[in-house]
C-alpha cells in the first residue's frame, strides 16, 4: 500500500510506504515514511510485536476486530449471538488447497456450522485494520 499521507497542511506531506505480512499464525506490517524521497523512517508494526491473524466481523460482515483479542472476545459470547457472527482464524490456510485463488472463492469461518464469506471479504476487513493501525502508527511517528 502505498499513500501520501497529509500531517496538518499539505507542506507537510510524507510518502509513506506500509507492508503487510499475513501468516499463517501472525500478521504484522511495517511503514516508510519521510517527506524526502531519501529520508524514510521505518518502523515495524506497533513496537515490533506480532499480531494473531485472527478476524471477527459483525453479522453485516462489517469489522469488528482483528488480533489478540478476537478468539477471546468469540469465545465470551453466548452460543445464540455467536451464531451470526464470522470468526476468522489462521485464514491464510485456506489459499494452500485451492489451485485458482479469486477473489471469490470462499473462506470458510472457524468455530461451529458451515459459515463462508468470499476471500475478498475476509482480505479486505483484514487491510481495514491494517491501514487503520498504519495511520496511527505513522501519525505517532511522523506528525
Amino acid at each position: 500500500m502505498a499513500a501520501r499521507y497529509f500531517v496538518g497542511d499539505s507542506s507537510a506531506t510524507i510518502n509513506t510506504f506500509v507492508a503487510i505480512d499475513f501468516g499463517t499464525n501472525y500478521s504484522a506490517f511495517c511503514f516508510a515514511a519521510g517527506k524526502e524521497s531519501a529520508e524514510y523512517h521505518v518502523q515495524p508494526n506497533a513496537g515490533g510485536r506480532k499480531i494473531p491473524t485472527s478476524l471477527l466481523l459483525r453479522p453485516d460482515t462489517s469489522l469488528d476486530s482483528f488480533g489478540e483479542h478476537v478468539l477471546e472476545k468469540y469465545t465470551d459470547m453466548e452460543d445464540d449471538e455467536r451464531e451470526g457472527w464470522y470468526l476468522f482464524d489462521r485464514f491464510k490456510m485456506s489459499l494452500k488447497d485451492d489451485k485458482a485463488v479469486h477473489g471469490d472463492m470462499p473462506i470458510k469461518a472457524s468455530g461451529k456450522g458451515d459459515k463462508s464469506l468470499p476471500a475478498k471479504v475476509v482480505f479486505s476487513r483484514s487491510l481495514e485494520y491494517f491501514y487503520k493501525l498504519a495511520k496511527e502508527e505513522i501519525s505517532k511517528c511522523c506528525g
